[in-house]
């Protein structure tokens, strides 16, 4: 990389430091003026701010890796997301802006007990601080090794530190405002490359014509996304991920009405669907492009190399901080609320006055912030083992992320469904199917959906007496193992094995008194918009009317594509692409 590109990149970190803490220079006299940015959030702010914590290198480089692999199928993890977000916008976040809460655990506590309560903090505190921080940090410090050639921990230090200044010292408020700013940068550089790509491969219907199978998504045994389980697992996972979960839900809690918090939320998903656009359509057109490639996550900047001059480069790799920095400031944010609420105000101090709890975390982002930088540097030094093949590599940062989520995500859906729709889950119930829905996805993942001989060692051991052999799942005999080993249909199963620890233990434990249980349970009414905003039900700012535009968009994206596929149903997959490609170095000559 050059010095212009260099240059305009240092200028736009200075730059995004300067605006969130000209951000943070508001006045904060309470702890929701901190955490919940004293409810002064507009709905396209936490439209963006959604959308941009949701993105990150698993976006830009894992999932534009597997783009380049399998295709337009890889587009369902973005598309598909209209049915989750349907679900968290009609029957979770009415309950949450009425009850006015801080935390996702909060609520857990008020309609089950204090111990669901403080389960989920922790699990949402462990994965936020890994997944979300640490392992984010250490991917995008290998983006700053290939274009700059800084050492990892040089990169996660630098990275690390530019978006802990503003978030520790904002608030939520320098958050959102600073993802509001990133999430446009990310698109429209985004969709730059994209734009310059398809005008080098002769656009996109040209594209489409060379290998007509990578613009096929729906598939019942797609190794990466099975259209029939993705759509399972959006039922047992989704209802955590987007309407349970701390690190998205925090800013629509912030809105300034409830109208700008649930638009909010509607708004993102508008923009969600142009994403696929900008994190998968590019892979496909590195496939193209650049079909020697021995690593897919190597496509994006491989591309970009070839597309961008100097200057505009520099801006890419803007774009990709901007989507990196988005995320770890969510990850930091929450992670310092949840501690200080959930655990510090309840805890150790439930007394304490709001400027010690804004203090505490402050202090609290900051521990986060060095956790998550000692973490990556950690991902980046120590090396990685695959416990299946024994092979030593880089940290799966992708696998570690979605592999987390799906495995938290299954029990915690089940725990919030439940206690939003039957009135006969309990305390009890809520308690045993979290810790039960988590040994279980350790039983599926290492157990059902492992070959015996490839499992953890202390299974292994565990496993070696006569009896347990003769039921061993082996590698040749297991059905699981070889139709159904995916992350998607493992958090199938330990969504249907949590769904019957609820049922079963709700059953045998006595609930909660009706009247206390009454008022978490949904009902059409529920739906209905309480609004500070003067016309918040009629006209524009109907939300019905601007849902069922965003349902017909996607639905009418889908059939588009569904139809494509039906009329290219005979198509050969291509191992090769039919383009000449552009080898870098060559001056965009091919050989």
């Amino acid at each position: 990389m050059g010095w212009i590109d260099t240059v305009v990149f240092g200028i736009y970190l200075m730059g995004i430091i300067s605006f969130g803490l000209s951000v943070a220079r508001y006045k904060k006299e309470t702890s929701r003026d901190y955490f919940l940015a004293g409810d002064r959030l507009p709905w396209y702010a936490i439209g963006a701010s959604l959308l941009a914590s949701n993105i990150s290198t698993e976006h830009f480089i894992g999932m534009i890796g597997w783009a380049y692999t399998y295709g337009w199928v890889i587009a369902n993890f973005e598309w598909g997301a209209w049915y989750t977000w349907s679900v968290a916008l009609w029957f979770f976040l009415p309950f949450y802006l009425r009850l006015k809460i801080y935390t996702m655990p909060e609520y857990l506590e008020r309609r089950y007990s204090s111990a669901s309560r403080y389960l989920l903090s922790a699990t949402s505190i462990f994965t936020y601080t890994t997944a979300l921080n640490g392992a984010v940090l250490y991917a995008g410090s290998k983006a700053l090794y290939s274009f700059f050639g800084l050492d990892y921990w040089m990169g996660i230090l630098i990275l690390g530190a530019a978006t802990g200044v503003y978030t520790v010292i904002g608030g939520l408020m320098s958050v959102v405002w600073v993802d509001t700013v990133q999430c446009l940068i990310f698109m429209v550089l985004g969709g730059m490359v994209t734009v310059l790509g398809l005008s080098h491969v002769g656009g996109l219907f040209k594209l489409m014509t060379y290998d007509p199978t990578k613009f096929h998504m729906f598939h019942l045994t797609h190794p990466q996304c099975p259209i029939l389980a993705y759509y399972l697992c959006s039922f047992f996972v989704g209802a955590y991920y987007v309407s349970s979960n701390q690190f998205l839900m925090q800013r629509c809690l912030g809105a300034r009405s409830h109208w700008d918090g649930r638009m909010g939320l509607l708004f993102s998903n508008f923009l969600k669907l142009l994403m696929p656009f900008i994190v998968v359509l590019p892979g496909i057109i590195a496939f193209q492009v650049l079909p020697q490639l021995k690593d897919p996550d190597t496509a994006y900047p491989e591309l970009a190399k070839i597309l961008l001059g100097p200057g505009l480069f520099g801006l890419m790799m803007a774009a990709l901080s901007a989507a990196i920095m988005s995320t770890v400031s969510a990850a930091v944010n929450s992670a310092a609320t949840l501690f200080t609420i959930d655990f510090y105000k309840e805890l150790i101090r439930p007394n304490a006055s709001e400027k010690e709890l804004i203090r505490v975390g402050a202090f609290s982002a900051i521990v986060v912030s060095i956790i998550g930088i000692a973490l990556g540097i950690f991902f980046a030094e120590k090396p990685y083992v695959n416990p299946l093949t024994g092979k030593e590599g880089p940290y799966p940062v992708f696998e570690l992320i979605m592999n987390l989520f799906f495995f938290i995500g299954a029990p915690l859906s089940i725990v919030f469904l439940a206690g939003i729709f039957w009135r006969k889950a309990t305390p009890k119930a809520a308690v045993w199917t979290i810790v039960g829905g988590y040994f279980a996805g350790l039983f599926c993942q290492y157990v059902i959906f492992t070959p015996f001989e490839k499992m953890p060692a202390a299974l292994t051991v565990f496993l070696q007496s006569d009896l347990l052999r003769q039921w061993k799942i082996t590698a040749d005999h297991s059905w699981f193992v070889t139709h159904l080993n995916n992350f998607l249909w493992i958090a199938v199963l330990n969504g249907a094995i949590s769904l019957t620890i609820m049922i079963v233990v709700s059953l045998l434990t006595e609930p909660k008194p009706a009247d206390e249980v009454e008022p978490f349970i949904w009902k059409p009414s529920v739906m209905a918009v309480l609004s500070t905003t003067p016309g918040g039900k009629n006209g524009t700012r109907n939300l019905v009317f601007w849902w069922a535009v965003c349902i017909l968009l996607t639905l009418s994206l889908y059939a588009s594509l569904a139809v494509f596929q039906y009329r290219t149903r005979d198509a050969v997959p291509r191992n090769t692409p039919v383009l000449q490609s552009v080898i870098p170095g060559t001056g965009g000559k091919t050989p």
